[in-house]
């Protein structure tokens, strides 16, 4: 996974994190008897797995904590303007 595109400045790491493996096991009959519209994930491997953190100065967001935020739920507002999650 990339670093931030939109970091200023920009990250000198081109990575935030890489996998050298990764192996999903799923529920293949979960899967098949509901015609795909369930699935479930039943382990998730990796393996080589390196995580770069940077920071631009000691106040900055660091390049993971600033994903975490881009992944946090957007509010929705419901038809009286009221927050929703």
């Amino acid at each position: 996974m990339d670093n931030p595109d939109w970091a200023d400045p920009p990250f000198d790491s081109k990575q935030v994190i890489k996998v050298r493996e990764l192996k999903v096991e799923i529920n293949m009959r979960k899967m098949l008897t509901s015609l795909g519209k369930e699935f479930e994930i039943t382990n998730i491997l990796l393996d080589g797995v390196q995580v770069t953190v940077e920071k631009a100065g000691i106040s900055s967001t660091s390049n993971v904590g600033m994903i975490m935020d881009f992944m946090k739920p957007k509010a929705h507002h419901d038809e009286n303007g009221a927050d929703r999650a």
